[in-house]
């Protein structure tokens, strides 16, 4: 998560993982940890769909199901969001 936390010092910014099947990609206290500081930054910190993160997961400590997207601001997010589902940002 560290990518994450470089893009959060140097905005504009973002650090992403794509869903994928199976388990890895990284443990939910890595996420957790990461979305705080997001968080209390003003920055963004969701699965790649602008959900909330899945963080308490009771059948598995990894975040591959969802994906993981943190951006330094919300239309930065929206963009992101747009490109991986294919359409047009609102």
């Amino acid at each position: 998560m560290l990518n994450a936390c470089r893009a959060l010092a140097c905005p504009p910014g973002c650090s992403f993982k794509l869903p994928r099947p199976g388990d890895g990609g990284g443990s939910l206290w890595d996420y957790a940890a990461t979305a705080c500081l997001f968080h209390e930054a003003g920055a963004v910190a969701t699965d790649i769909h602008g959900d909330p993160l899945d963080l308490n997961r009771p059948d598995s400590t990894f975040m591959s199901h969802r994906g993981v997207l943190y951006a330094t601001d919300e239309p930065l997010a929206r963009r992101l969001r747009s490109a991986f589902s294919g359409r047009p940002t609102r």
